[in-house]
């Protein structure tokens, strides 16, 4: 059972966090919800050890929780990140195994050494790493010929900057509300030619204003792209849970 109790963060004199208390109770799930702005990533990143609260105590199974994010998670507490993957260059299978290196215990020096310790270690995190991804595949029936990368904001921006990239395995994009990456605008729009793209944004967006959105499709369009393009009237900066159905639709046809 996670218990948090009186958490406090402060960043010089701008108070993030002032006395929040909940509780995780096994098997039920949690959610913490607020708007921008309201200190949800710094409860996470005070909880998993990336900031040190200023005042209360977060305590894990009865224990004090506390010390490098690295020991946090070894603990079983850990926290993810809106990006999609931690290193997109590599394959969903290293990635996987990538995170399965917090359960071994080679240090540094056995590394160097290339010990046999380490090759069966490894050997051991790879085929663990196989069984992962085999049951999330029988159980969820994963098509690999249509694979959707999708985010909102920063997550939009991040969905176009790396699911163009090559090698990565999205057949199909649908950012929302976010923005074409200068580096795309610069001549990194080769691999959107023919890529199927759902770009939504709102016309109301605050953030991020809507003749930006404009312009990554003109781009995209330019660029070959058989691009979606949805301007919503009365969508804010916010995830357009409406048009779900439309690209899963989309996805499908």
């Amino acid at each position: 059972m996670l218990v948090v109790d009186d958490l406090h963060v402060s960043f010089g004199g701008v108070t993030a966090l002032a006395g929040v208390s909940f509780v995780v109770r096994p098997p039920l799930i949690t959610s913490l919800i607020g708007p921008n702005g309201a200190g949800k990533t710094t409860a996470f990143n005070a909880i998993t050890g990336y900031l040190r609260a200023s005042r209360g105590r977060v305590t894990w199974d009865g224990a004090p929780l506390a010390g490098r994010p690295s020991d946090i998670a070894r603990r079983g507490v850990v926290r993810t990140f809106q990006k999609t993957s931690v290193f997109p260059a590599l394959s969903v299978f290293e990635n996987v195994r990538t995170g399965l290196h917090l359960r071994g215990r080679a240090g540094v020096w056995s590394v160097l050494a290339g010990a046999r310790r380490v090759r069966a270690e490894e050997a051991r995190l790879a085929e663990t790493a196989r069984e992962i991804l085999a049951f999330v595949c029988e159980r969820y029936a994963v098509d690999r010929g249509r694979v959707l990368l999708t985010g909102m904001s920063d997550g939009g921006t991040y969905t176009l900057l790396a699911g163009l990239q090559e090698g990565m395995p999205f057949t199909h994009l649908a950012p929302a509300c976010g923005v074409l990456h200068p580096a795309l605008l610069a001549g990194g729009l080769a691999r959107a030619h023919d890529r199927p793209i759902y770009l939504v944004h709102g016309a109301l967006d605050w953030m991020f204003p809507v003749e930006a959105a404009r312009i990554g499709r003109d781009a995209l369009l330019a660029a070959g792209a058989r691009l979606v393009y949805r301007e919503l009237a009365d969508l804010s900066h916010t995830y357009p849970r409406d048009e779900n159905a439309r690209i899963l639709d989309w996805l499908q046809a």
